[in-house]
């Protein structure tokens, strides 16, 4: 395994620049990755689509969703028994179904929980943005001078990795994993 060195770029003219720069500097053109990297969401890692099974900041909607429909049929079952055996059924059911709704809303939070652990790290982590990004695999005198030159054309998120890149492919990439951010950015 190797050890990598990319970044992100406003647009894919900036990334074929550099990896023309990248190959006139000396890195074999078969080390040298271009590829895209899709909004958060969209990497298609599951069969369905996706990249979770279900949003981190919805793990707690089910218990609010019971909750809800539990204190809202009490709610409409009262209310409907203004209208006599059937009133109550329908207002049970309707009071269920808006307590649900209104129970799984309450649980859901706009950011999930950061993870401490993540937090501990010496190198600077987070999420890898979408846009055009090159990559380059370099040995270790080649890893200062692939880092100025993605700095010089322009890249941004300038980032570190162990991995292989064979034929113009980085072949163990994850979008969904953390970026480990060169420090200095």
């Amino acid at each position: 395994m190797g050890h990598i060195i990319a970044g992100r770029f406003d647009d894919q003219e900036k990334a074929e620049n550099l990896a023309q720069a990248l190959e006139e500097a000396g890195i074999d053109k078969d080390k040298v990755s271009v590829f895209y990297v899709a909004p958060d969401g969209q990497h298609h890692v599951l069969p369905l689509g996706g990249d979770k099974g279900s949003s981190p900041g919805a793990s707690e909607s089910g218990k609010g969703a019971w909750m809800g429909a539990g204190a809202g049929a009490v709610a409409g079952a009262a209310v409907g028994s203004v209208g006599g055996p059937v009133g109550v059924g329908i207002g049970a059911g309707v009071g269920a179904y808006t307590g649900s709704l209104a129970g799984a809303v309450s649980k859901t939070r706009d950011e999930p929980e950061s993870d401490p652990e993540a937090v501990k790290s010496q190198a600077q982590l987070t999420d890898r943005k979408s846009g055009p990004h090159v990559a380059a695999e370099v040995n270790g005198a080649h890893r200062d001078k692939v880092i100025g030159l993605i700095r010089d054309h322009g890249g941004k998120e300038v980032e570190e990795a162990d991995g292989s890149i064979e034929d113009s492919e980085w072949l163990d990439f994850d979008p969904t994993k953390p970026v480990k951010l060169v420090s200095g950015q």
